[in-house]
């Protein structure tokens, strides 16, 4: 298999993205994409870019492995506390809300802000996210679409990172353990409704990528 599209595994794995969201999202026809992955071969630069996109990383990326996630360096990569304190929806990003720094990334855009979170138990051992380790996520902007995959969120001020299912006719979340690598065993854990209604429940960030303080048996 080509390095592209081993990279694209490990990519859609960390975000907890199956193939048919990817391809969707990215605007390609699914016969197209099960061609590019049969034959072994790399699509072409805009449909490749596209792709990326998706994936939050970029083409390079992809076909090199040389150039990196964009990540940020200790004086810009705060870790969120647990337990936010109560406030607005934008005030979680203050520093009474942070319990530290993250150093081990090299700064690669400063334009991109990041925070990192510390993963706890063994809900999401399917998507490669242990306890301990350190998740990477970019702050939700409103005026972004939403797209199904591994976010960060607050519940009554408890943060947790699960995979999320939106339907936005129906104004519902639904969110998902993912215990398993395999997306069709994903466990349902609760059905949110009347989200955009409900102060108690903050969206703060899509997951793009993940950092292991050990390796996973």
């Amino acid at each position: 298999m080509l390095d592209f599209w081993l990279r694209f595994d490990q990519l859609a794995k960390a975000r907890g993205l199956i193939n048919k969201e990817i391809y969707t999202q990215a605007g390609i026809a699914p016969n197209t994409f099960s061609q590019w992955r049969l034959n072994d071969r790399i699509p072409p630069a805009d449909r490749a870019q596209a792709l990326a996109h998706v994936l939050d990383t970029t083409v390079e990326y992809l076909v090199t492995g040389q150039s990196t996630l964009p990540m940020a360096s200790s004086s810009n990569l705060p870790i969120l506390k647990p337990q936010l304190s109560s406030g607005t929806q934008e005030q979680w990003q203050e520093a009474i809300n942070i319990a530290g720094y993250l150093d081990i990334f090299r700064l690669e855009d400063k334009a991109i802000k990041q925070y990192a979170f510390v993963a706890s138990g063994s809900s999401m051992l399917g998507v490669g996210i242990a306890e301990g380790d350190y998740i990477i996520f970019t702050p939700h902007n409103a005026q972004e679409r939403l797209h199904d995959g591994l976010y960060l969120f607050a519940i009554d001020e408890v943060v947790y990172c699960k995979r999320l299912e939106f339907d936005l006719l129906a104004d519902t979340i639904k969110i998902f353990n993912m215990r398993s690598t395999d997306p069709k065993e994903a466990e349902l854990v609760r059905t949110l409704t009347g989200i955009h209604s409900q102060p108690n429940v903050r969206l703060l960030g899509r997951v793009t990528g993940c950092y292991h303080v050990h390796s996973h048996n």
